[in-house]
C-alpha cells in the first residue's frame, strides 16, 4: 500500500487502542511542515515557503495550488483573516504573525476565530492525496481529534458544513424549499449522517455526509453506500485517480433534526441542533460481534465485484463535473439493494419514530401520522413524492425537494425530485390530508422509498429503493436485535 496511507507502526493492527494512540501521537505538531500532520509556524515562514516545504515543491502553479490546500482546509479557518485577502487568496489568508493564543489546545478547541495571544498558529498540513466518494463527492479531510468526546466530534462536523455542489442533479426550476422548523414531526426524525473514514491506518480523517431517517428509537435507516462504499484515491492534481480503496470507518454522527450550521456560542443542544448529535465511536464500529450496521449480503458482494473492476481500469474525473470521464469508471450502483440501518448505542431522546402507530403535533398545529408502506396501488408513474434531506449545496440545513415517480421495478423507482450529494438515504415520502376521529385535520406522511443515486447527465432523474423490497430484510434485522425498535 501508498506510503501515504499506512503507518507501519500500526500495519498489522487495527485495534481502537491502536488508532487512539496513533491519533493521539498525529496530534503532536512536527518539527517541519509534513501533509496530515499539525505545524507549528515559526518566524520567517510563508504560506508558499511552508506549502513548497511540505509537499516538495518549488515556484510554479503546483505549488500555489499546495497553497490553496493549506489555506482552505477547514480546520484552518480559524487562523484566517480577511484583512489579508488579495488576487491569489480573495477570501482571506492564514496569519503567519504571532498573534493567537500559545496554547494549541486552546487554538483547537476553537469554533470560530481562534483566540487571541502573542504566539504562532499551529496549522494542519492537509495530506498529499484527496479522498472522493463516487455518490458524496470530495471528501472533507480533517486531522484526527484525539480522544472521542462528544465535544470533538462536533467541532469536526461544524468544520465539515461547507457548501459542496458536485454531483448535483438539479432539474430546472430548482423547486426545493427549506425547512423551517425542524423540532415538528415529521422533520425531527430526519437525521444528517456524517461518515468519519479513513484509509489503511492513517489518522487523517475524511468526512462523508449523508442522510438517513429514524426507524426507531435505536435504529437510522440510510442507503448502504453511505456507510459501505469504495472511495477514490485521488493524486496532487485532484483528477487522478490513483486507486480504489475501501476504507475504515473510524466514528459515525447521527444528528436527528439538524438545521444549519450552529453559532460559535451556540451549545450542543440548540437551534442548529435542536436534539443533540449520538456518536458510534471506533470501539463499537470495529469491535467484532457489535455490529454498528447491518448490510445486505448482496449489496457487499456488489462492492467486493465493483472494487475488482474499477481497480483494473485507467480513470481520471472531470474538473468541471467530477464525474469519471470514462462512463465505465463510475461506481455502478444497485438501488435495488441499496439501504443499511444503522444501530445507535442510546436511546434518541425524541419522541417516536418514521411508522411508530401513533399521532404526533405538526409544524402547522396539525396532526402527524406515520407509516413506512405503499398505498395499496404501488408507485404508477406521476405519483407525487418529496423527499427530504439534506442537499451537499446547502450545508447541514434540512430541505424538500417535491416531484413524481416516473418509473418503478419490483425493488426500485426513479422520480425527478431534485436532488444533491447529501441527499443520499433521505426519506421519500407520500403525504396526504387526514382526518382523525374526531375530524381534526392532519396529515400522513408516507414512507416508500430512500434515496440512492441519481442517473447519468445526459438522462437526469434520480434513483431509490423501494421501501416494499427492502422491509422484509429490515424486520428480519429488528427481531435479531438485542435492542427493540420500540
Amino acid at each position: 500500500m501508498d506510503q501515504h496511507f499506512v503507518d507501519e507502526r500500526f500495519a498489522e493492527s487495527d485495534t481502537a487502542d491502536a488508532v487512539r494512540r496513533l491519533e493521539a501521537e498525529s496530534n503532536l505538531p512536527t518539527p517541519e511542515p509534513t501533509p496530515g500532520r499539525f505545524y507549528r509556524i515559526r518566524s520567517g515562514d510563508t504560506l508558499y515557503g511552508v506549502a513548497g516545504r511540505a509537499f516538495g515543491l518549488g515556484p510554479g502553479s503546483a505549488r500555489y495550488t499546495a497553497a490553496r490546500r493549506i489555506n482552505d482546509s477547514v480546520y484552518n479557518l480559524r487562523f484566517r483573516s480577511a484583512q489579508l485577502a488579495d488576487n491569489q487568496f480573495p477570501a482571506g489568508r492564514i496569519s503567519f504573525n504571532p498573534r493567537f493564543a500559545c496554547d494549541a489546545a486552546a487554538q483547537a478547541a476553537a469554533r470560530g476565530p481562534a483566540p487571541r495571544g502573542h504566539c504562532f498558529a499551529t496549522i494542519w498540513i492537509p495530506p498529499a492525496y484527496y479522498v472522493a466518494h463516487p455518490l458524496l463527492g470530495t471528501a472533507v479531510t480533517l486531522p484526527a481529534f484525539g480522544p472521542e468526546t462528544e465535544t470533538s466530534a462536533f467541532h469536526a462536523i461544524d468544520k465539515s458544513c461547507t457548501p459542496n455542489d458536485e454531483l448535483a442533479r438539479i432539474i430546472d426550476p430548482d423547486t426545493r424549499l427549506p425547512v423551517g422548523d425542524s423540532r415538528y414531526a415529521p422533520f425531527r426524525w430526519v437525521c444528517s449522517v456524517h461518515v468519519f473514514l479513513s484509509v489503511g491506518t492513517s489518522p487523517v480523517l475524511s468526512v462523508v455526509s449523508g442522510s438517513g431517517f429514524l426507524v426507531g428509537r435505536h435504529h437510522v435507516l440510510t442507503v448502504a453506500h453511505v456507510v459501505h462504499s469504495p472511495v477514490q484515491i485521488l493524486s496532487t492534481d485532484g483528477v487522478t485517480i490513483t486507486r480504489w480503496v475501501l476504507p475504515r470507518i473510524r466514528r459515525i454522527v447521527v444528528i436527528p433534526g439538524k438545521n444549519g450550521i450552529p453559532d460559535k456560542h451556540e451549545p450542543l443542544f440548540g437551534e442548529a441542533n435542536p436534539f443533540g448529535q449520538i456518536t458510534i465511536p471506533v470501539e463499537r464500529v470495529s469491535q467484532k460481534g457489535r455490529r454498528a450496521f447491518r448490510l445486505p449480503g448482496s449489496w457487499t458482494r456488489h462492492v467486493n465485484s465493483e472494487l475488482l473492476r474499477l481497480n483494473a481500469l485507467s480513470c481520471s474525473l472531470d474538473p468541471a463535473t467530477g464525474l469519471p470521464t470514462l462512463p465505465a469508471c463510475n461506481f455502478r450502483t444497485d438501488p435495488g439493494h441499496d439501504f443499511a440501518l444503522i444501530r445507535l448505542p442510546t436511546y434518541v431522546s425524541i419522541d417516536g419514530y418514521f411508522g411508530h402507530n401513533k399521532s404526533y403535533q405538526g409544524v402547522d398545529g396539525g396532526f402527524v401520522k406515520t407509516s413506512v408502506d405503499e398505498p395499496d396501488d404501488g408507485l404508477p408513474g406521476g405519483r407525487l413524492i418529496t423527499a427530504t434531506g439534506y442537499p451537499g449545496d446547502k450545508p447541514c440545513e434540512l430541505w424538500e425537494s417535491n416531484g413524481e415517480v416516473l418509473a418503478s421495478t419490483t425493488r426500485r423507482f426513479s422520480h425527478d425530485a431534485d436532488i444533491a450529494v447529501g441527499n443520499s438515504g433521505c426519506p421519500i415520502w407520500i403525504a396526504t390530508r387526514e382526518r382523525d376521529r374526531q375530524g381534526n385535520a392532519g396529515y400522513r406522511y408516507r414512507v416508500v422509498g430512500i434515496q440512492s443515486g441519481t442517473t447519468l447527465p445526459s438522462h437526469p432523474s434520480q434513483t431509490a429503493c423501494r421501501i416494499s423490497a427492502a422491509w422484509p430484510q429490515i424486520l428480519r434485522w429488528f427481531r435479531e436485535e438485542p435492542l427493540h425498535r420500540a
